[in-house]
């Protein structure tokens, strides 16, 4: 037998077979790809479900679809931005839900976005600084969005300020002095009596309105953290009133200052409003760190409730009680044990 023939012919074998995969693996491809749209222009046509959604004006957003924004990640924002160009003035919620799809996705990209958004005059730009409170800015602001931001600070209502100060805490490429004096300064006149809500007045959750406008500042100045202190200490320094100084007091403990711990506890102990006392617990946890473990348990029974969010039932008629001391004292304990 020509033993060179056969192996020709086994070689003309594998030849024919390997192109035979290769059309079928071009074949099959081909067929994936007509189905399956790229990243982009998926997000397209979802963007497009949105806006539909939001001209129909549905009752309910259109949760799928802004999961899926979300799950195409930083290939969505292309499309998203166009969306949002797109709502400008439309007066539909389409604009917010993707806005809120827009949050879901990490990294500095969406940042970016969402500072666009939140320091422009449109109705979505409350919801973008919500949003911004809730994640560290490591993208620099443009003289203009700086500019936005501090002016916001100043003019508007005071319970608007406080998203701007925390949005204005997370941007690490702003000194600390160049937003703590400006934040001082919008915290400062509001540290007045009394502090709580006048009959029939909303409130916060759990809270009195302008304790939670103030707390605001409060978690703002906890983000800074150590940069913050020089700047309170020397506002606390020239207060006019007590009430400035309890409230820088407080705005130092949660910076981290340990020279305040043992005021912040003297403000837990002997303070008559309830709700000024639940901030302070932060406040002295920050201060004196895993030391005032011991303090705290002695507040983990405490009864003292929410004047406000006590009587809410359920649906079933469960009645859920708000104990502001000892809620806020177990959450604080529990941050702390991880730094031990």
């Amino acid at each position: 037998m020509d033993m060179s023939h056969l192996a020709t012919s086994r070689e003309r074998l594998k030849t024919l077979i390997s192109l035979c995969l290769t059309v079928v693996t071009a074949s099959a491809t081909a067929g994936v790809s007509a189905q399956a749209p790229s990243p982009a222009n998926r997000a397209r046509e979802v963007v497009a479900e949105v806006r539909s959604a939001g001209k129909a004006k549905v009752d309910r957003q259109p949760e799928s679809a802004m999961a899926q924004l979300t799950a195409l990640g930083e290939a969505a924002i292309p499309a998203i931005r166009e969306g949002l160009e797109q709502e400008r003035g439309a007066g539909s919620s389409a604009g917010l839900w993707l806005v809120m799809a827009l949050a879901g996705i990490p990294g500095d990209g969406s940042t970016r976005l969402l500072l666009e958004v939140a320091c422009a005059s449109r109705g979505e730009n409350m919801a973008a600084l919500s949003c911004l409170t809730r994640r560290p800015i490591q993208v620099p602001l443009t003289d203009e969005e700086e500019e936005f931001l501090l002016r916001w600070l100043r003019e508007q209502e005071f319970g608007c300020t406080g998203s701007v100060a925390q949005v204005l805490a997370n941007c690490r490429e702003v000194p600390a002095a160049q937003k703590i004096p400006p934040m001082i300064a919008r915290f400062v006149p509001e540290t007045r009596s009394p502090l709580a809500d006048p009959p029939g007045r909303h409130h916060a959750a759990y809270i009195p309105i302008q304790v939670a406008s103030l707390n605001a500042f409060i978690l703002a100045f906890s983000a800074v953290g150590e940069p913050a202190i020089p700047f309170l200490r020397e506002a606390r320094d020239r207060a006019a009133t007590a009430e400035a100084q309890k409230w820088l007091t407080l705005a130092l403990g949660v910076a981290g200052d340990p020279e305040v711990s043992e005021e912040t506890k003297r403000i837990i102990q002997t303070d008559e409003n309830r709700y000024v006392r639940w901030v302070a617990i932060r406040a002295y946890g920050r201060s004196a760190g895993p030391q005032g473990i011991p303090f705290l348990q002695t507040l983990v029974n405490d009864m003292t409730e929410s004047e406000y969010g006590s009587e809410r039932a359920d649906p079933d008629g469960k009645v859920h009680r708000v104990y502001l001391i000892q809620n806020a004292a177990r959450s604080m304990i529990r941050k702390l044990e991880k730094q031990r």
